[in-house]
């Protein structure tokens, strides 16, 4: 099978390095940094660049691009893209690529699947990117109801190759919603967190609990700030309700208040144990 991979950054070259070990297909690819491009081929990241008339001969692309750029890509080349082809896209939002995408995709003929690797970490770029990154990992798979099973089948087997373990399917909506919760607002949460004054002086007095609150926090603001402000009124739903629970334990010790505070702590000790409890009966 021949595969296209538009953008070269971390997850793009890292799902060109996972195919190229792992399976057989052949992988163009192409990064609007030309530098990328040669280093790519010469290290036989890709078998050639994605330029010329070899988009029209892949039968699946993965779109490894910010949302807008993602977009602008698929409305400037949509008519080389064959009728029989599968686009993925691998934003981290999804609402407003995949209306965006799906419209393009009606008009032309071809299949358009969204999908978000909930991979990767704070380092970026194709330096960082490595053919193990999707190992054991997750990727949510999101459609508008009106994807052709056979293809969903098709990315299945692909993304397992790739090598997700798991593949959580949803809809566009829901993903944005959830993943505002477990992706975005952490990284919000990092960033304010290692503003403080104290943080300086971290060093000989934390643990990894430190350091897992504040990596996020060393992210690409570039990236970030889109796919933030493009989910924003998912975000804005639980960023209020995260101040307003922290205001419950600042009242507690404005209060000098143990039985507050016991009753806070135990709540968050308690709701704990539910989800681990709640995860491991799904995933036995």
């Amino acid at each position: 099978m021949k595969i296209g991979i538009v953008g070269l950054g971390l997850i793009g070259a890292s799902i060109a390095k996972s195919l190229k070990i792992n399976t057989s297909h052949v992988v163009f690819g192409i990064d609007k940094n030309h530098d990328i491009n040669i280093k790519a081929k010469i290290t036989r990241v890709i078998d050639d660049i994605l330029e010329g008339d070899l988009l029209s001969r892949c039968e699946v692309i993965f779109l490894a691009l910010n949302p807008k750029e993602a977009i602008d890509y698929l409305k400037n080349n949509a008519e080389k893209i064959n009728e029989d082809c599968i686009v993925l896209d691998c934003c981290g939002t999804k609402q407003y690529v995949s209306a965006e995408a799906s419209e393009i995709a009606k008009e032309r003929g071809f299949t358009f699947i969204g999908t978000d690797p909930l991979a990767g970490g704070v380092q970026s770029g194709f330096e960082n990117s490595k053919h193990k990154l999707f190992e054991g990992c997750d990727v949510v798979v999101t459609t508008q109801n009106d994807a052709p099973l056979l293809a969903l089948e098709k990315v299945s087997k692909l993304l397992t190759q790739i090598g997700f373990a798991n593949i959580e399917m949803s809809t566009p909506r829901e993903h944005d919603r959830i993943t505002a919760y477990t992706t975005q607002l952490m990284r919000i949460v990092a960033s304010a967190l290692v503003k403080s004054e104290t943080a300086a002086e971290h060093i000989g007095f934390s643990d990894l609990n430190f350091e897992n609150m504040t990596r996020d926090a060393a992210l690409d603001e570039k990236v970030w700030a889109e796919l933030f402000l493009e989910n924003r009124e998912n975000i804005l739903t639980e960023l209020e309700a995260l101040i307003k629970r922290l205001r419950e334990y600042e009242t507690a010790m404005k209060n000098n208040s143990e039985t507050e505070m016991l009753r806070l702590l135990k709540e968050g000790r308690e709701k704990k144990e539910y989800i681990d409890n709640k995860k491991e009966y799904l995933w036995k």
